[in-house]
C-alpha cells in the first residue's frame, strides 16, 4: 500500500512538474508575442513616417520630424494650422506630421505624447492643457532630449521649451475695435460672455483689452459694457441667451463669445429665435455655419490666430533650439479677423488647400 502511495506522489509531483512548465512556457510565449508586437508596431510606424515624408516633401529628404498634437482636428483652426505647418515645413526640408490624423482612435493627448517619444521625433509641437499628468509627460519628452512648443494653450510650470499664443490682451483690444467699427447710434449695449472654471487669467486679460480699447479709442461711444458668467458648457451659454430672449429684457446689441462652442451654440439658439438681426454676433468659430453666417450678414465677424505666421514660428522656435539650445519663452501671434469683406477669400483659401 505505501508503495502504491509513493507512487501515486511521484506521479502528482511529475504532473505539477508540467503543468508548471506549460504555464512557464505560456508566459514566455505571450512576451514573445507582445516583443513581435512591439516590433511590428513599431517597423509599421517608421516606416509609415518614411513613407508620408515623402509625399509631403516631394520625394525630398527631410533634416527633421516634428509632430503636431491637439486636443481634436475636429476644429477648422487646428486643421488649417496643421496644413500651414506641413507646407512651410515641406518648403524647408522638415516633414511635420499630425499624430491625431495619423492615429484616428480614439487617443487622448497623453496617448500621442507617449508615442511621440517612442518614435523619437525631432520636435513636438504641443495644444496644451493646465494638467499634472501631461506636464509629466512633455517633462519626460523634453529629458529625453525632444523639444516641446506648447500652442494656443500652455503647459504651465512644465520643461516646454517654448509657448506660442494668440496674446490676450491684444486679443481683446481687436474684440474691442470690431465693436467701434460696427456701432451705430442705436447701439447701447455689448455682452461678453466667459466661463466660470477657467483656472487661467485669459479672460481677465482679454476684458482688460477690450475696456481699455473702448476708452482710450471708443471714448465717444455710449456703450454698455457688460459680463456674463456661464458654467463651462455650450448649454449654458445657450440656455442664458434663450432666458434673456424669452424675458424680452437685458438682450444685448453686440454679443462676444470667447471660444468656438459657445460661438456655433448662441448663434443657432439667435437664429432659431430670428434674432440675427437685433443681436450682432462676434466670435471665434469658422466652422461653416458661422462662414455662412458671416457671409450673409447675419454674424459679425470672427477672430482666429494668424495660421500661416503660427505655423512659420513653430517651425523656428524649434528648429531654433536645435541649432542654439534656446529659444524664447514666449511668442504672441497676431489675429485675423473673417468677416464679410473677406469671408470669401478666406473660403476659397481654405478650398485651395
Amino acid at each position: 500500500m505505501w508503495e502504491r502511495v509513493g507512487k501515486d506522489q511521484k506521479r502528482k509531483a511529475a504532473g505539477n512538474a508540467k503543468d508548471k512548465k506549460k504555464r512557464i512556457l505560456f508566459l514566455a510565449g505571450g512576451i514573445l508575442g507582445c516583443l513581435v508586437l512591439g516590433g511590428i508596431l513599431t517597423v509599421w510606424l517608421f516606416a509609415g513616417k518614411h513613407t508620408e515624408s515623402k509625399k509631403a516633401g516631394e520625394g525630398k529628404p527631410y533634416h527633421a520630424h516634428y509632430v503636431l498634437i491637439a486636443e481634436s482636428m475636429e476644429d477648422r483652426q487646428w486643421e488649417t494650422l496643421y496644413q500651414e505647418m506641413k507646407e512651410q515645413g515641406a518648403a524647408s526640408g522638415i516633414y511635420v506630421e499630425c499624430l491625431n490624423q495619423t492615429f484616428p482612435q480614439e487617443y487622448t493627448r497623453e496617448d500621442y505624447l507617449k508615442i511621440a517619444v517612442s518614435m523619437q521625433v525631432d520636435g513636438i509641437i504641443l495644444e496644451g492643457e493646465d494638467d499634472q499628468k501631461l506636464n509629466g509627460l512633455v517633462d519626460q519628452a523634453v529629458d529625453r532630449e525632444i523639444p516641446v512648443i506648447t500652442l494656443m494653450t500652455d503647459c504651465e510650470g512644465s520643461k516646454r521649451q517654448c509657448f506660442i499664443e494668440m496674446g490676450k490682451y491684444n486679443l481683446g483690444r481687436e474684440y474691442a475695435r470690431q465693436i467701434i467699427e460696427t456701432v451705430t447710434k442705436d447701439t447701447q449695449k455689448v455682452l461678453v460672455l466667459v466661463h466660470s472654471v477657467k483656472k487661467d487669467n485669459s479672460q481677465n486679460l482679454i476684458l482688460g483689452g477690450i475696456r481699455d480699447t473702448l476708452k482710450n479709442e471708443g471714448n465717444h461711444l455710449n456703450l454698455e459694457l457688460e459680463t456674463q458668467v456661464v458654467e463651462n458648457s455650450e448649454f449654458d451659454s445657450a440656455q442664458m441667451i434663450r432666458q434673456r430672449i424669452l424675458s424680452g429684457s437685458d438682450i444685448p446689441d453686440i454679443l462676444i463669445c470667447l471660444n468656438d462652442q459657445d460661438t456655433t451654440s448662441v448663434y443657432q439658439v439667435l437664429a432659431d429665435y430670428n434674432m440675427l438681426k437685433t443681436v450682432k454676433l462676434i466670435g471665434t468659430s469658422t466652422e461653416d455655419l458661422i462662414l455662412n453666417g458671416i457671409r450673409k450678414g447675419s454674424v459679425l465677424s470672427v477672430i482666429q490666430p494668424d495660421a500661416a505666421q503660427a505655423g512659420r514660428k513653430c517651425l523656428e522656435a524649434l528648429e531654433n533650439y536645435r541649432e542654439n539650445g534656446h529659444v524664447s519663452d514666449y511668442m504672441a501671434l497676431d489675429a485675423k479677423v473673417i468677416h464679410e469683406e473677406n469671408v470669401k477669400e478666406y473660403l476659397a483659401d481654405e478650398t485651395a488647400k
